[in-house]
This record gives structure tokens, sequence and C-alpha cells, in this order.
């Protein structure tokens, strides 16, 4: 049966949800109830990826937030979306949560990723080059800034027959792009505009033979070296027990495994099992870790069940990566005795091995960009508009003089960028990114 059949016949228990993408984008999801959250990240994925075969698919998390409220939670994989509504979404119905396909976890380097999986690695790039213009540049000074603006100058105009150098391609990036799509906010009003293009000349004059690649491997570098956006870091109490723990930052990352302290780093490979219970005595949380080393049983006190699962999640989902194995050392069994009054048996019911039932599957019905608008009126009729003489040659394309005739009839002067004729597909995407 093919899947628009399936949609059809599934019951009328059927919901759609939003995926957000780094990039700006998003995939509207129609599923049943009893699909999971790694259905929906597998099918958002699959829809996505036209290179690489999915080596790294494994890295891909669903983060659930609540702006107004500032409340975050990562969502275990094998919840399903009748579940996430019964654990969060009903507690505020019809507030304004919102889902973020996310990257969590990563491999030991970068590069393999690149190697092995070239969609993922894309995608991880949109995603810290987005959290960098977004909060990360905040951790930066103006010359790292300085770095990462033609780093990400060079990946744009990866194609470019131009010299980087050259004072024309500068002049050609701020009047047609602007600058501010490289530069932090804030940054532009701290140094002198020519002092800033000089010192991009100096910059790009090193980046000319420099690979797309390369480039967006040195990017990713440069803000793991200065930012440590690689790692998480959690405010527990730490100890063997309960009663004996000592508050500590905990540090999660590739290249560090699980660090409680500089004198105790476990790596993932080492941990058994994950199991989180409420504390006795307090409304705190415990996370509760069995590794395969030792009969010790490392503890760790968390404020509250939404910071125990975020850690469970991302311990576990390093475990799956950097394990033999591949398997979970978290699953639903071992979910706080909360979740598992509240779902019963009902955990197995989550199903992400492909197969479309009525009450399990999921398809995108909508894939769109915020930074287009719902409605369609900026669409013009071709017909009523007239180009004139070419005041300019850019990068992409020749910008003409013109008119454009309004809804009303009234005709307006107007400058017009056209895209060339030969130009191949990955030009054409970056000029309608401009657009």
């Amino acid at each position: 049966m093919e899947q628009s059949d399936l949609a059809q016949n599934a019951s009328s228990d059927k919901g759609t949800v939003k995926v957000c993408l780094p990039n700006g984008g998003f995939n509207v999801v129609r599923h049943g109830g009893s699909i999971n959250i790694q259905g929906i990240i597998t099918i958002v994925t699959q829809e996505r990826r036209s290179t690489g075969n999915g080596y790294f698919s494994g890295l891909y998390a669903m983060r659930l937030t609540r702006p107004s409220s500032k409340e975050v939670y990562w969502l275990h994989k094998d919840f399903t979306m009748q579940q996430v509504q019964e654990k969060y979404l009903q507690k505020c119905p019809g507030a304004d949560w919102r889902y973020d396909l996310r990257i969590r976890y990563l491999p030991e380097t970068l590069r393999e990723l690149a190697n092995k999986d070239t969609a993922t690695f894309n995608f991880y790039y949109e995603q810290v080059r987005s959290d960098y213009y977004l909060e990360l540049h905040t951790k930066v000074d103006q010359d790292v800034a300085l770095q990462i603006c033609c780093l990400d100058i060079r990946k744009y105009l990866s194609n470019a027959s131009t010299g980087l150098d050259k004072k024309s391609t500068l002049e050609y990036l701020d009047r047609e792009i602007g600058l501010q799509r490289f530069i932090p906010h804030g940054m532009l009003d701290k140094i002198k505009p020519k002092l800033l293009k000089k010192h991009i000349q100096t910059h790009c004059k090193k980046l000319a033979n420099t690979s797309e690649l390369d480039c967006m491997l040195q990017f990713l570098e440069l803000l793991k070296l200065h930012t440590q956006c690689d790692q998480e870091r959690f405010e527990v109490d730490y100890g063997t027990s309960e009663s004996f723990t000592i508050p500590i930052e905990l540090i999660i990352g590739p290249d560090v495994g699980i660090q409680a302290s500089a004198a105790r780093r476990i790596e993932f490979k080492h941990i058994n099992k994950l199991k989180i219970e409420d504390c006795k005595e307090t409304s705190k949380v415990a996370l509760r870790l069995k590794l395969t080393t030792s009969a010790e049983i490392l503890c760790f006190i968390c404020p509250n069940a939404a910071v125990a699962e975020s850690l469970a999640d991302l311990i576990d989902g390093y475990c799956r990566i950097h394990s033999e194995a591949e398997c979970s050392v978290w699953t639903a069994e071992d979910f706080s005795e909360a979740d598992r009054k509240r779902f019963g048996g009902r955990h197995k019911l989550g199903n992400n091995d492909g197969i479309l039932l009525a009450e399990d599957y999921a398809e995108i019905i909508e894939e769109g960009d915020y930074s287009v608008p719902a409605v369609r009126d900026y669409e013009l009729n071709r017909d009523h508009i007239e180009l004139g003489i070419i005041l300019g040659k850019g990068q992409f394309g020749d910008v003409h003089k013109g008119t454009v005739m309004t809804k009303e009839g009234t005709t307006i002067p107007v400058a017009i960028k056209t895209c060339k004729s030969d130009a191949d597909a990955s030009t054409t995407d970056k000029f309608l990114e401009e657009a």
C-alpha cells in the first residue's frame, strides 16, 4: 500500500508537528499517535538527505522548548508522540511549544563526519553557524570574529572566479548581500567600515587556496576552541550515594567524555547502564551510572527531572555513537518512577522501523523557510516587469534599471537583479538565498 493510502486510512487520532531546522527552514510532519521521536527524526532527515549514506544518522536529537517560559526538554527517542503530549504539552495546552531537530552527539573528529556523511556534516555546520550568529559570538574576540567572518565569506563564494582579497569583491558583498550576513550584530558598530574591509582583505588573502570543506572545518574548529560549542555543562551534585555528594560542573563532550572533575574522566564505552530515580528526602532527581570497569555506581543529583533526563539522553546518545555495541543504555524501563506510572506498559508502542501502519506512520506534508512570507503576495507577474539598461554586473548576474506595474496599475522604477542563464544549480541556489 502506498504512503498516501496509509495516510487516508489512518484514524482521526493523527496529528501534525512542525520540526524546525537550523537553517531557518521547517518540515510539517503528519503522524499517527504511536510513532516515536526516532521515527519523526528519521523521516525528516531522510527527506533532506540528497548526499551521503546516513552513516551518522544517530547524531540527531529532538529538542522541545517553550520560549516564553524558557523550558527545554530533550525527548527520548523511544517516546511516542502521544506520550510527549501527555508528559509535556498537556501541562500548558495551546502554549508556544517548539520542536527543533538538532545534532547533539558528535563523533571523535569532524573530518570523519564530513568524509562519511556529508548531509549530516552540512546540517551540523548550519546548526553551529546559526548558534554563532545568535549567541556564541559573544564568547569570541574581534580578531577571532574576523577570522570566522572570512571563512564564512570564502565558503559562500566558493565558486567565485574573482579573488577574495580584491576590493571589488568586498564592495560587491557589501552592496549586494550586506556584510551583516557574515558579521555578528554589534561588531559593525565597533569598527570603522574602511578598517573592517581592510582587515577582511588581509585575512582573505590567507584563504585564497582553501577549499570549501576546509573552510567549514576551520570555522567549526575555531568555534570549538574558543566557545566549547561541542560540550554541554550541568550543575549537579556528584558522589557515590545521595548522602555523600559535592557540587560540581559536569562537562560532557566527544573529547572529554564525562568529566566529573579534573582527575575523574569517564569514557562513554565504560557506561553499562543509566537509571533515573526520585530522591527520597528532596524534590531533586538522581541519575545513576553503572560502569563496566567496576562495581561502583556513580550518582549525579540533578535539580529537577528535566535536567536529569537531558543528562541521561546526552550520555546515552554518546554511548550509542562511541561504543562498539551501539545500543542504548537508557531504556523505557529506566525512566523515573513518575514516568513509569504515567505510561504503564505503553512505552512499547513506539515504532521507528519504517513500517507505516494506520496508527504508526509519519509523512512530511509541508516544507518551508521562515525567511519566506507565508502569504505569496511577493510574487510578481513577469508581464508587469520591464527590463532596461544594465546598471552593473555582479557575481551571479546583471543588475538592470527597470519598471514594475503594481496591482493598482501604477508604474514604479526599480532595480532588477538577474541570474546568469548558464549558472549551475549551486550558483542558482545562492542567488535565490539573496532574494
